[in-house]
């Protein structure tokens, strides 16, 4: 699911805002383990770790468009329902996206 979006996020006009790292092959984030960061997107900023949904919250502030989204995404009731979909995406990512992420 990471290697998807982060593919989708690379293609796009922001996409040099990011660095993708492949966590297989590079530093982790600090205080994260490998099985954490295989379960969970990161997105490192200024020293500061979103994971998991806060992490693609983080990424469509970037985006003009999604904005908004990221805004709803931060107020309380609405980060836990972001939280409750990433989760869901994310047991679901294979029948999703019908390959091994």
């Amino acid at each position: 699911m990471c290697t998807v979006f982060m593919d989708t996020v690379e293609e796009s006009a922001h996409g040099d805002t990011f660095a993708k790292q492949d966590v297989t092959k590079g530093q982790l984030p600090e205080g994260a383990s490998f099985d954490d960061v295989w379960k969970e997107m990161y997105v490192v900023e200024d020293g500061v770790q979103y994971k998991g949904a806060d992490a693609v919250l983080r990424i469509m502030r970037e985006y003009p468009l999604w904005r908004p989204v990221a805004w709803l995404g931060g107020l309380p009731g609405f980060n836990a329902l972001a939280h409750v979909i990433y989760r869901t995406v994310a047991a679901n990512r294979h029948r999703i996206w019908k390959r091994k992420t």
